[in-house]
């Protein structure tokens, strides 16, 4: 199987079947039967075709982006022009991340690509007229979905399920065209995969499927809203989305109209960093439903954003009168102590949730890197982080950077470094990001390696957001800068 010769694998495999295995073991020969080299797969002309050859490009680890644009849509290479820098470099990134993925099982990438795609399960649904969806059924994982269209002759890749943002503009080209039967299609696709949010409150998740039903009736100006709902889902066309859905607020006939476009504005607004409207809505809508959470926790992200940190306090004070010691709530304090970099505020409000029992994984993780920001951090913070772990067991990259960082700051750097190494592996990191160079750079700061650990630090970027500076590595590599400048 290593060596690639995949039929004979399988006959040895299905003749040494036995045991409480023996199921298992011919499962894989059958599977090793179907499979081939990757790189000799020549996939068809067709929907199904496109989709495999955008996996193979994926797999290419010299994969360029004029390369993966190829064989996307119009409307998909218009959502990658939007996209941020490093949106774009994730995305080239993506079939490295699925071949760190892949060497987890114990077997190359290049092996298991070879099986994975053979066994790959494909459906087909559409014609050249609507578009298609290829539905994908990995083994051992969950299934994925594509939407193809014919564009210019050939089949491009739409759009995919987990961010149907170029399908919204597809829609918006089709109503265009008077072509409302080709975007209900879209529509209804979309909705398959988008359900309403349960649980308590009533202004959860996304306000596309509050908007569109599949099988009601509806004309091309509610289709042009349930297309603005869905490019207000994503930063790279929100834009697009918002205008439509200010214009239709403004002129709803009905209260639930009205409100569903709203919910679709408060997307809209937090992904185009536009704090002061999303605070208008939030607030506005609160009035309507004081108990939904997710409208305090909008109302909380954008005072925070707007420095408002007094207002964003009180708003917390107000939802504790009416959800006395709710968890969700008390975090809002920590979050806005950490905004306005009280960093001890934000490091005892998370300790005492920690003392009551109130605390889950995230917030254990939280105290311990606040803690960091301290320069006080000790021993029961590296237990808080420890515990943190033990409760994602060791699979969560962020709880692991944060025990990678505590176990820095306290001096004991080999196990930080085997702890961050750890990390990087499970985001397929090759190569030091901001986040790792501050956490190398505390390492080097031990061994009282002092330039090193400048250089270090001066590799840790800004983030574009001002909000989210003060949590971040940034901002303790600067401190750490500020510390060194000064003991010199």
């Amino acid at each position: 199987m290593r060596a690639q010769k995949y039929s004979l694998a399988a006959e040895l495999m299905t003749a040494g079947a036995s045991g409480t295995n023996a199921s298992n073991t011919v499962a894989l020969a059958a599977m090793l039967r179907k499979a081939q080299l990757h790189e000799g797969i020549k996939p068809k002309d067709s929907p199904d075709g496109v989709v495999m050859k955008m996996f193979l490009n994926l797999a290419d680890p010299e994969i360029t982006l004029e390369k993966m644009s190829a064989i996307y849509s119009r409307n998909a290479q218009k959502v990658i022009r939007n996209s941020e820098p490093e949106e774009i470099e994730k995305t080239l990134n993506a079939g490295r991340t699925m071949r760190n993925a892949l060497k987890r099982t114990g077997f190359p990438a290049d092996v298991m690509l070879d099986v994975v795609l053979a066994a790959m399960q494909e459906q087909v649904e559409g014609d050249d007229s609507t578009g298609y969806r290829v539905t994908l059924r990995p083994p051992g994982a969950n299934k994925m979905t594509m939407w193809v269209i014919r564009e210019d002759g050939k089949y491009k890749v739409l759009d995919g399920a987990e961010k149907p943002n170029s399908v919204g503009l597809e829609i918006l080209d089709r109503l265009q065209a008077a072509n409302t039967a080709g975007a209900r299609v879209l529509l209804d696709w979309v909705r398959d995969e988008e359900h309403l949010a349960g649980g308590d409150d009533p202004l959860a998740g996304f306000a596309f499927p509050r908007i569109w039903t599949k099988g009601k009736e509806a004309d091309a100006e509610q289709m042009k809203y349930a297309a603005a709902a869905i490019l207000g889902q994503t930063k790279e066309t929100a834009g697009a989305g918002v205008k439509i859905l200010e214009a239709g607020r403004n002129a709803a006939k009905t209260d639930t109209d009205k409100l569903n476009l709203g919910i679709a504005l408060l997307s809209a607004y937090g992904n185009l960093d536009e704090y002061e409207k999303l605070y208008g809505i939030a607030s506005d809508l609160r009035k309507q439903y004081p108990e939904s959470k997710r409208l305090f926790f909008e109302e909380e992200i954008a005072l925070r954003a707007l420095n408002r940190f007094a207002e964003a306090d009180a708003v917390a004070k107000e939802m504790t009168k009416r959800l006395p010691d709710d968890t969700d709530v008390r975090r809002a304090f920590i979050f806005t102590a950490v905004a306005r970099e009280d960093y001890a505020a934000a490091h005892t409000l998370g300790r005492k949730l920690t003392d009551e029992g109130k605390a889950e994984g995230t917030d254990l993780n939280g105290v311990a890197w606040n803690a960091l920001f301290t320069g006080k951090a000790d021993q029961s913070d590296l237990d808080t982080a420890i515990k943190s772990s033990q409760l994602t067991q060791n699979n969560s990259p962020a709880v692991l950077h944060t025990l990678g960082c505590m176990y820095a700051e306290l001096g004991k750097t080999k196990e930080a470094r085997e702890v961050l190494i750890q990390a990087m592996d499970l985001l397929g990191l090759d190569e030091l990001d901001s986040n790792y160079w501050y956490a190398f750079g505390r390492i080097a700061e031990q061994y009282g390696e002092i330039e090193a650990a400048a250089t270090d630090y001066s590799q840790v970027k800004r983030p574009k957001k001002a909000a989210q500076v003060p949590g971040s590595s940034y901002r303790l590599a600067q401190n750490r800068m500020m510390e060194m400048r000064g003991s010199k």
